[in-house]
């Protein structure tokens, strides 16, 4: 009985185009690794990685459209977008009070979070910076919600198309004291697939 309560939720929270985006790239990733870094190597005991190069078909896939619109598809989810500066240690104070709201909601059994970091363009560092934003998000949803363990997270350094047209809700545009970069974005979304 509990399982099939289960799987009831997992149909009803999450579209089949999400769901089908989440298996194929969980599928296709490998945790990303940065050479730098000799803690990186633990990573088994980290949220999983994947990048461009592995996201983008499925993504392609996942589209009602086939167009590759990330973000016209996975905004319908609960998400929240901040616009993250190069080396930057904390986040606009609107974006982190609206990021713990987003962290303290109930996980359930099923609850995916997908923090997708945008690479910087015609930045050497790019996949690895992004990677830097995205763990610094994930650490601070965890530091607000416990319940939201390693198994939850999945991270993606993916180099989605954005513009100003792909982004429906003015909230999600970068805000005032924010770089406005939309290149520098990094998106979580809650997932409960």
């Amino acid at each position: 009985m509990d399982q099939e309560m289960h799987d009831g939720f997992r149909i009803a929270l999450c579209r089949p185009e999400i769901r089908q985006l989440l298996e194929d790239v969980r599928s296709e990733c490998t945790p990303l690794l940065d050479p730098k870094d000799p803690n990186s190597r633990k990573a088994a005991a980290e949220p999983a990685m994947c990048e461009t190069k592995k996201i983008h078909p499925a993504v392609m896939s996942a589209d009602p459209e086939h167009k590759g619109r990330f973000l016209k598809f996975m905004t319908l989810l609960r998400h929240e977008a901040m616009y993250i500066r190069k080396g930057a240690r904390e986040i606009l104070q609107i974006r982190r009070e609206r990021l713990e709201k987003f962290a303290a909601m109930p996980v359930l059994k099923n609850t995916v979070i997908l923090i997708v970091a945008h690479p910087l363009p015609k930045d050497p560092d790019g996949n690895l910076e992004a990677l830097r934003r995205a763990k610094m998000i994930a650490a601070k949803i965890q530091q607000h919600n416990q319940n939201v363990t390693d198994d939850k997270i999945a991270i993606w350094v993916y180099a989605f198309p954005v513009s100003k047209e792909e982004i429906d809700n003015p909230t999600d545009l970068p805000s005032a004291g924010e770089i406005y970069d939309l290149a520098s974005s990094v998106w979580v979304f809650r997932a409960d697939c």
